[in-house]
């Protein structure tokens, strides 16, 4: 089973770039039909207020996971919905990083869909397409990399395709990488994104085992820095929140950006790593030292008394006479030094 996400939020450039996309999109997903029919497709897409599914179409029974093939619909079903999504994305469009696409929503619905058909059949082989053409949203981060680990929990292939104008996606990266999918950033104009069709077709046609056998694209360098949620610089030391794992790069924030956590105004993290703790060995030692030669007194007094205690409570023993008759004086003198001893 197939799950593709589409962007469809204001990152595109122009209009007619998004439907040539949709073109070799088209070509893939019809492919991927005919190539088994057994392979079972959803489609998606997202801006930045909705998460719609544009296939199966809603009239299909609320049981059925995924509508039988027919190509003519499911290309009818993929130009309305992303005409509207899109004409609303570009009617209020602004510059803020609120009309980033909902990727993190449409990560869930995706993969809710999933589990759903594994559910029901155990052995299909759930992948994810992610066509993206917006850079990597902050206030998304978490949701989106909690999303990635499910899938990857869930043995979820994610293949991602980044378009348009944005710069290399670390989120994408690291879904591609932590799924054992592929990664392509193809930028606008690039022959990468006019021979969009070909790399999936060759690239992420394939399933995951028959993919060992073929010779994938190159990956390039994986970014695995975290990404400051203000400055969007990458890190090499970053400051986390304890609450939501939201990541700065100082510590000296009131309360947590995110999550709203006010942090508490103790001394500098910077300060306490360079800063020295005095050593307390030799004065522990001295210490130490002093504490055992007054036990060692104490107990020398202790046993100087208690041995006084036991000559006078000897001395004060006498022993009564012997009786006549009855004890020899070389009995009672043993005795006698005992005690005495």
């Amino acid at each position: 089973m197939l799950a593709v996400i589409v962007d469809c939020s204001p990152s595109w450039e122009e209009p007619e770039a998004l439907g040539a996309v949709l073109e070799q999109m088209l070509v893939f997903l019809n492919a991927y039909q005919l190539l088994s029919a057994t392979n079972q497709l959803t489609v998606l897409a997202s801006n930045a207020t909705a998460v719609e599914v544009l296939w199966p179409p809603p009239e299909a029974a609320p049981d059925v996971v995924v509508a039988m093939s027919d190509p003519h619909g499911l290309r009818a079903a993929v130009a309305r919905g992303v005409a509207q999504l899109a004409s609303s994305s570009y009617a209020e469009a602004s510059s803020s990083e609120e009309d980033a696409p909902l990727l993190s929503a449409a990560l869930a619905a995706a993969l809710c869909r999933l589990h759903r058909a594994t559910r029901a059949h155990p052995r299909v082989q759930p992948r994810i397409l992610v066509l993206h053409a917006t850079a990597d949203s902050a206030a998304q981060h978490l949701a989106t990399m909690n999303s990635i680990f499910a899938a990857q929990k869930l043995g979820v292939l994610i293949d991602a395709v980044l378009l348009g104008s944005a710069s290399h996606s670390m989120l994408l990266q690291q879904a591609a990488h932590l799924t054992g999918g592929l990664y392509l950033h193809a930028r606008s104009g690039t022959p990468a994104q006019r021979a969009l069709a070909q790399y999936l077709l060759t690239s992420c046609l394939p399933d995951r085992y028959e993919r060992q056998l073929l010779s994938a694209p190159p990956q390039g360098e994986l970014e695995t820095r975290a990404r400051c949620f203000l400055t969007k610089q990458p890190l090499e030391v970053g400051f986390a929140c304890s609450v939501c794992l939201a990541v700065f790069a100082h510590d000296k924030l009131p309360s947590c950006p995110v999550c709203a956590t006010r942090f508490s105004f103790g001394p500098p993290v910077g300060q306490l790593l360079g800063k020295k703790r005095p050593r307390k060995a030799a004065a522990g030692g001295a210490a130490s030292a002093g504490e055992a030669g007054a036990a060692a007194g104490a107990v020398t007094a202790g046993a100087a008394s208690s041995a006084a205690e036991v000559a006078a409570a000897t001395a004060a023993i006498t022993l009564p006479p012997a009786p006549a008759g009855e004890l020899a004086p070389w009995q009672v003198a043993p005795v006698q030094g005992r005690l005495n001893g």
